[in-house]
């Protein structure tokens, strides 16, 4: 799993919605998964207003590859991703492709105050996580069937925002 910074390239915010795109390679590689959950580590907190998620495949193809996509309503902490209705039925081919999603999070633990910029230098995230799922309504360990993870780098310097 690679996350990329959408809004400023390598560098996040604290007290900020920030958008970023999770690349989430071989985790769709069993017809038995029904969901993949993204589960941010304590120091994040996921947005609900944007969240969006596909396959990317070089294939020219005839179905939707997209995803629903939205916090879990039964742990916030989770990002759930299905197969949207409208989606073939799962394909071995799928196995290989990346998926790619859109999400935002927050940078709750740092003091509240003026916005402050976090370049990517020194410090790193607790890890967020990206599991293949038996379960559509339950993020909890016992359906994974796969799993990976990857830290967010933070800084601890503050450069001030310029307005």
């Amino acid at each position: 799993m690679t996350i990329s910074a959408t809004q400023t390239p390598q560098v996040w915010l604290r007290n900020y919605a920030n958008t970023a795109i999770f690349y989430v390679n071989n985790i769709f590689n069993d017809d038995r998964i029904k969901a993949i959950y993204l589960k941010a580590p304590a120091e994040a907190s996921w947005k609900n207003d944007y969240c969006n998620a596909s396959i990317i495949s070089t294939l020219v193809n005839t179905y939707p590859l997209r995803f629903e996509c939205k916090v879990d309503e039964t742990d916030p902490t989770y990002l759930k991703i299905t197969r949207h209705e409208e989606q073939s039925i799962w394909s071995a081919s799928w196995a290989s492709y990346v998926i790619k999603i859109h999400a935002k999070f927050t940078l709750t633990t740092f003091a509240a105050g003026q916005p402050i910029l976090y370049t990517t230098l020194f410090n790193t995230s607790n890890p967020f996580f990206a599991y293949g799922s038996v379960s559509t309504s339950s993020p909890i360990s016992k359906y994974y069937l796969s799993q990976t993870s990857q830290t967010v780098s933070i800084s601890q310097h503050q450069v001030p925002i310029i307005s």
